[in-house]
């Protein structure tokens, strides 16, 4: 075996866990991989000291991953009118919504930030801008066009928010009877991304409603809100956060409100399989 061959084995399984967390898509990531891999051995003559290979091939990763990201941004439509009109939502880790708008504004130059901020942000006209800027309104044009390029240029595609639907109807408070029919049919298989036990998909724009019945009186008990707010990372492993409100939770749920119990989870959905990375609940 050469060194290369020697050095990459030592290091396979690290990158192929990077590169498998930072995309969803498995084939993608294995495409991404035989990127890598061809990057490294090409490049592998330029690296002065061998003993930080593996340094050096996770920053390949790490920029070949953002490479895939910036492909596919060019494929997708990023309007910065309707993501700057999107609300913001409040965790307790603060203003989540827009976050990766705003990071990606601070990541452009101070021309293109200057524009966005006049006109999308303190919502001044191009005449205006031209004014206080004392610049033709032509130029005025011609810099929100590069700002808006460079901004779709920079905003990955899977920082972009849904529009998800109202939250559903408040469930009944008495559940109304129903049959259960049994098939003939075989069984079949299935694709599991909800979150084990919660009800909820582990993807940006999720939300619902659901509610426990007590049987045989069939009355409602613990009704809980849930929804996905945004991205997170926990141990540089990429998830989302997700919020639960519990109203009238049951004995297990219960913190030190018997009426509301608040909790967040990380958690994390690729196409082999959806799992918790953390969970936190504030007791009062």
């Amino acid at each position: 075996m050469t060194e290369f061959e020697i050095l990459l084995n030592e290091c396979k399984n690290a990158v192929e866990r990077f590169v498998w967390f930072k995309l969803s898509s498995k084939a993608d990531a294995d495409d991404i991989l035989q990127e890598i891999y061809l990057t490294a051995f090409q490049k592998f003559d330029t690296l002065a000291d061998k003993s930080h290979f593996k340094a050096w091939i996770i920053s390949i990763a790490r920029n070949k991953c953002n490479d895939y990201y910036r492909r596919k941004a060019k494929s997708v439509d990023v309007s910065i009118e309707d993501l700057m009109e999107q609300p913001l939502t409040a965790s307790r880790y603060g203003y989540v919504e827009q976050h990766d708008v705003y990071d990606t504004i601070e990541s452009l130059s101070e021309n293109d930030k200057q524009i966005i901020d006049l006109f999308y942000i303190q919502g001044y006209n191009q005449s205006e801008i031209s004014q206080r800027l004392n610049i033709p309104v032509g130029t005025v044009k011609s810099r929100l066009y590069t700002a808006r390029n460079n901004f779709k240029r920079l905003y990955l595609p899977d920082t972009i928010y849904r529009k998800v639907d109202e939250n559903m109807k408040k469930l009944p408070e008495f559940m109304p009877e129903y049959t259960i029919t049994r098939l003939d049919k075989e069984p079949f298989s299935v694709k599991w991304e909800e979150l084990m036990g919660w009800f909820i998909v582990p993807k940006l724009g999720e939300k619902l409603n659901w509610a426990i019945y007590d049987f045989p009186k069939r009355n409602r008990t613990e009704y809980d809100e849930m929804q996905v707010i945004g991205k997170a990372e926990i141990h540089g492993i990429e998830g989302v956060e997700i919020t639960a409100k519990q109203y009238a939770p049951m004995d297990c749920n219960k913190t030190d409100n018997d009426k509301i119990a608040e909790r967040t989870f990380i958690a994390q959905l690729t196409d082999t399989h959806c799992r918790f990375l953390a969970e936190s609940h504030i007791s009062s």
